[in-house]
């Protein structure tokens, strides 16, 4: 059981770091920014901290619907 609820948050979190190197790379590679200055490395972050503010609204969103069933 508890092997279960440590996948269920790591496969998020993996998805998240995964999905903001690629979307870093993807921008490093369009603006012409240098792959390892710290721009690169404070966008990588904002994707980071982008991608878990959808995260943190998601569950909010599904908090706030399951409160709104039961009543």
């Amino acid at each position: 059981m508890k092997l279960k609820k440590f996948f269920i948050f790591f496969i998020p979190t993996l998805i998240m770091i995964v999905s903001s190197k690629l979307a870093t790379n993807y921008y490093v590679v369009r603006t012409h920014i240098e792959p390892f200055s710290k721009n690169a490395s404070l966008l990588t972050l904002l994707f980071m901290l982008f991608f878990g503010f959808g995260m943190f609204v998601f569950i909010l969103v599904l908090f706030i619907n399951r409160k709104l069933l039961e009543t």
